[in-house]
């Protein structure tokens, strides 16, 4: 399948997730943590196929969850002003990248990189410090 024809069953899939869950716009902790693992097994699916091994996928779900939770209790932890920007960031990118690296233990390299679209090297810090530090300081 070609990566358009992924991105765009991944694309229907998103939308039917959220279809289901209207409370996406406003969602409490619980249904943030459900619509990402939905999320995540809609990637799986327009990636790696609906009949990948399924372990992988609830390991990989897993760790996604608790990379979740962790982001939630940073932005808790940010918003009551017990921590500074800068020290999310630097813990939340250090999650992720740990996450990522379990991730292609898991997965291995060829299908960590059909399923998140680059290497660990090429996926990690996704959040750009630059951007978050300027826009969360207005």
């Amino acid at each position: 399948m070609s990566s358009v024809n992924k991105s765009v069953q991944l694309s229907k899939r998103i939308e039917e997730i959220y279809a289901a869950h209207p409370e996406a716009l406003n969602p409490t902790e619980q249904e943030d943590l459900e619509i990402g693992k939905q999320e995540m097994l809609a990637l799986f699916g327009a990636h790696l196929g609906d009949a990948y091994d399924r372990k992988k996928v609830n390991q990989v779900a897993d760790l996604h969850r608790r990379l979740q939770e962790a982001r939630l209790y940073l932005g808790r932890e940010l918003e009551s002003g017990r921590i500074a920007r800068e020290h999310f960031l630097k813990v939340f990118n250090e999650l992720l990248t740990l996450t990522f690296e379990r991730c292609q233990e898991i997965l291995g390299k060829r299908d960590f990189e059909r399923l998140f679209g680059g290497s660990v090297d090429q996926v990690r810090n996704l959040v750009e410090p630059s951007i978050f530090l300027g826009l969360s300081a207005r």
